[in-house]
C-alpha cells in the first residue's frame, strides 16, 4: 500500500499541467459540398380535375380510392344552359352572314341600277345608256372577295397570336418577362363606323389603334331637251366612300424577367418568338387588308362615274350626249336612293362574322367540356365536389380548390425554395437525396427543374427548384416534407479532416496539428467543404494527428467572447498536454 501510495505521488507529481486534447487523424476519403433545406413530397403523376367552364355539377361518377382508367368519366355538368348558348350563337353567325350578303349585294347594285334606266324619248331616237355593267360587277365581286379574305386573315392571325400569348404566360412561369418593345394589345370591339385594327407588338406596354369611315352619298338631278320635243327626267344615283384609318400604336415597357436556366428558360424564350413572329403576320395582314379596302373604293367610284352621265343633271340630261333629235334618256323619281356599302363596313360585316364564329367554337367546345373525364390511371385520392354544386371554370369551386385529384403510379417530386444568393450554384441534371420525415431513409434525386418566379417572405428571396426522386414505390402521400441536400461539389479519395477542426480568419485556413506532444496552428488550402469532413489540398498529410479541441477550456456560454477563431477550431496552443482520440 506504502508503494502503491508512492507511486501515485509520483503520477500526479511527474505529470503535465499542459491542456488536455481531443485528438483525430486527418485521413483519405471522399467528401461532398450541398445545400440543404426542406422539400414538399408529390407524386409526379398527379391529376388534379376542375371543369374548364362554370356551371353546376349534375353528376358525380367517382369515390375516394376507387381506381379509374384514362378517359374515364368522373363526373358532369348540366348541359342545358352550355346548349342555349350554342343555339344563340349558331343565330348569331347566321345573321351576321345575312348582313354581309346584303351589304355586298348593295356594291353590285349600285352598278346596274344606274347603267339599266329606261324611259320614253320624244324624237324616236334612242340612247341606251351605256355598257360594261356587267364588267363593273364582276370587279366589285372580286374586289369585295379579296377584302373579305383579307379580313379573316387578320381576325385568324390575332386569334393565333392571342392563344400564343397565352401559351407563353404559361411557359414563363404565368407572367411574360418585360422587354424593351411593345406591348401585346388587346383587340378592339368592332366599330358600326369604318374599319379599326390594331398592331400588337412584343410582351409589354400597350398599343391600340381605331380608325372610322363615313359612307358619303350624292345627289342630282337634270332635264333635257332635245329639238321642239322635251324629255324631262330626273334620277339619282346615291354613291360613297368612306376611308377608315387603321390605327397602330407602340407601347414600351421595362421589368426583369424571371431567373432560371435549362428547358423552362428555353421554352419561354421559344414562346415569346412565336409570340413576335404571330404579331408581325398580324401587322403584314392588316397592310393586305388596307390595300384591299382601296382597290375596292377605286372600284366602286369608278363605277358611281360611270353613272354620274346619266344622273348628274348636266346641261343636257342625256345619256351618250346626243344632239338633235336625241332626247335626254333617264327615269327616276327624282329621290336618292340608299347609299351602297363602303369597303370598311364590308370588313366589319366580316370581322363580326369571324368574332360570332369564334364565340361560337368556344361555346360548343364549353358543352364538350361539360363531362369531366381523367387524362391518367390512378386511384381517387380526394373529391370536392357533390350534385347540385356551383362550380366556377378552371376549379376553386366556393367550398374546396382541387375538385376532384388522381394519382398515377411513378415517380415523386420535391419542390424546396433556394435563396437567391444560392441559385448559381444550381444546376439542372445535379445529384441531390431527399429525405422524407416519415421514413427517414435518403432517396437519390436529381434537379430536374428551376423555376422563374420568385417569392419574397420576410425580405428573404427564393426561386423553387423540383427534384425528381428515382425510387417509384414510395408508400407517401402527397404533400409530405422531407429534407433536401443538392450536391453541388464532390472530391473522392483526398486527404480529409474534419469540418469542425478547420479554423478561418478572413480567407486563410488553418488547423491545429499534435506533433511530439505539442500543438500548432498550421495554415492548409481547402478544397470542398461538407458539413463534415473538409478537403484539404495543401499543408497536411494523411496520417497527421489534428487537434479538435481543448478539453481544458470552459464549454461556451452566452456571455463567452470569442476568439476570433471559427466555431469548432482547436485552441489553447501553449506547451504540451495530454489528449484523448475522438
Amino acid at each position: 500500500m506504502v508503494v502503491a501510495a508512492i507511486g501515485v505521488a509520483a503520477w500526479f507529481g511527474t505529470r503535465s499541467s499542459g491542456p488536455d486534447y481531443q485528438l483525430t487523424t486527418a485521413s483519405v476519403g471522399n467528401v461532398e459540398s450541398t445545400l440543404d433545406g426542406v422539400a414538399t413530397i408529390s407524386p409526379a403523376n398527379q391529376a388534379d380535375l376542375a371543369f374548364p367552364v362554370s356551371g353546376t355539377v349534375s353528376a358525380v361518377d367517382v369515390s375516394v380510392g376507387q381506381h379509374v382508367s384514362v378517359g374515364q368519366d368522373v363526373a358532369s355538368l348540366d348541359t342545358t344552359p352550355l346548349a342555349a348558348t350554342v343555339t344563340t350563337d349558331e343565330a348569331n353567325v347566321a345573321n351576321a352572314k345575312a348582313r354581309l350578303s346584303a351589304a355586298e349585294a348593295s356594291e353590285t347594285a349600285t352598278t346596274t341600277d344606274s347603267q339599266a334606266t329606261t324611259g320614253p324619248t320624244t324624237s324616236g331616237a334612242t340612247s341606251t345608256g351605256g355598257s360594261g355593267t356587267t364588267g363593273n360587277s364582276a370587279a366589285i365581286s372580286a374586289d369585295q372577295s379579296a377584302l373579305l379574305a383579307a379580313e379573316r386573315t387578320v381576325d385568324s392571325d390575332q386569334a393565333q397570336t392571342t392563344r400564343d400569348l397565352t401559351a407563353a404566360v404559361t411557359a414563363c412561369g404565368g407572367t411574360v418577362p418585360a422587354s424593351s418593345s411593345g406591348s401585346a394589345g388587346t383587340t378592339p370591339p368592332p366599330s358600326t363606323t369604318g374599319t379599326s385594327h390594331f398592331t400588337s407588338v412584343s410582351s409589354s406596354g400597350t398599343s391600340t389603334g381605331s380608325g372610322s369611315g363615313t359612307s358619303g352619298t350624292s345627289t342630282g338631278s337634270g332635264s333635257g331637251t332635245s329639238g321642239t320635243s322635251t324629255g324631262s327626267g330626273s334620277g339619282t344615283s346615291g354613291t360613297g366612300s368612306g376611308s377608315g384609318t387603321s390605327g397602330t400604336g407602340t407601347g414600351s415597357g421595362s421589368g426583369t424577367s424571371g431567373t432560371g436556366s435549362g428547358t423552362s428558360t428555353a421554352a419561354c424564350t421559344a414562346a415569346l418568338e412565336q409570340v413576335s413572329a404571330g404579331e408581325k403576320a398580324v401587322t403584314q395582314d392588316i397592310t393586305t387588308l388596307e390595300k384591299a379596302e382601296s382597290t375596292l373604293s377605286g372600284a366602286l367610284k369608278q363605277s358611281s362615274g360611270s353613272a354620274a352621265s346619266f344622273t348628274s343633271g348636266g346641261p343636257s340630261g342625256t345619256a351618250g350626249a346626243t344632239s338633235g333629235s336625241s332626247s335626254g334618256k333617264g327615269t327616276g323619281t327624282g329621290q336618292p336612293t340608299a347609299a351602297p356599302a363602303t369597303p370598311q363596313e364590308l370588313a366589319l360585316d366580316q370581322a363580326q362574322i369571324d368574332l360570332d364564329n369564334a364565340d361560337l367554337a368556344t361555346a360548343r367546345q364549353s358543352l364538350d367540356d361539360a363531362t369531366l373525364t381523367s387524362p391518367i390511371a390512378g386511384t381517387v385520392a380526394s373529391v370536392g365536389m357533390t350534385a347540385g354544386q356551383s362550380v366556377t371554370a378552371g376549379g376553386s369551386s366556393s367550398s374546396t380548390a382541387d375538385d376532384i385529384v388522381v394519382l398515377g403510379p411513378g415517380s415523386f417530386e420535391a419542390t424546396t425554395p433556394i435563396p437567391v444568393s444560392d441559385l448559381p450554384e444550381v444546376h439542372l441534371g445535379q445529384a441531390a437525396t431527399v429525405t422524407p420525415l416519415a421514413t427517414g431513409h435518403a432517396v437519390p434525386a436529381t434537379v430536374t427543374a428551376i423555376g422563374l418566379l420568385a417569392t419574397t417572405t420576410n425580405g428573404t428571396t427564393t426561386y423553387p427548384v423540383t427534384l425528381t426522386l428515382d425510387a417509384t414505390n414510395l408508400d407517401m402521400l402527397s404533400g409530405a416534407d422531407g429534407d433536401v441536400a443538392i450536391v453541388l461539389a464532390k472530391a473522392s479519395h483526398v486527404v480529409t479532416v474534419p469540418t469542425s477542426a478547420v479554423s478561418t480568419i478572413g480567407s486563410t485556413h488553418f488547423v491545429t496539428t499534435y506533433v511530439n506532444g505539442k500543438a500548432t496552428r498550421t495554415r492548409v488550402d481547402v478544397g470542398t467543404v461538407g458539413a463534415i469532413r473538409t478537403q484539404v489540398t495543401s499543408g497536411l498529410h494523411a496520417g497527421a494527428d489534428v487537434v479538435l479541441a481543448n478539453l481544458s477550456e470552459p464549454l461556451p456560454t452566452s456571455g463567452t467572447t470569442a476568439t476570433g477563431r471559427a466555431a469548432g477550431g482547436a485552441g489553447g496552443f501553449g506547451g504540451a498536454g495530454r489528449f484523448s482520440r475522438g
